[in-house]
């Protein structure tokens, strides 16, 4: 992901990231915390092939971009992450904890085996 620029005007905000949307150039975007200047989101794209193109939208809306993309699908790809990663590391996790729980089990009647 690649900067493109901060933002005080939610709303001007949400026609750039419009107009970049429809010209096939996802973005993402962040409300900055703690500001003293008030209010202020961060503005990025997220594939950073595009972050000239964006940046030349932003000043001249006629531009066409050199690579475009679903730029809705891909943001609603970002929204919504694969968990089968995470599920596959939890299961992994899970059958290692049961393994060394399993372990002590083993060795702890044992101990008291030799020590009856």
């Amino acid at each position: 992901m690649e900067f493109i620029g901060r933002f005080y005007d939610v709303e001007k905000l949400a026609e750039l990231r419009h107009l970049l949307r429809s010209k096939g150039i996802p973005t993402l975007q962040t409300q900055v915390e703690g500001s003293r200047m008030g209010k202020q989101w961060v503005l990025f794209v997220c594939i950073n092939e595009q972050a000239d193109d964006a940046r030349r939208i932003l000043h001249d809306s006629r531009h066409v971009p050199v690579v475009s993309v679903d730029a809705a699908g891909f943001e609603r790809a970002l929204d919504n992450p694969d968990l089968r990663l995470i599920t596959k590391w939890v299961t992994i996790v899970l059958v290692a904890v049961i393994a060394v729980f399993a372990a002590l089990v083993y060795l702890g009647s044992r101990f008291n085996s030799n020590v009856g």
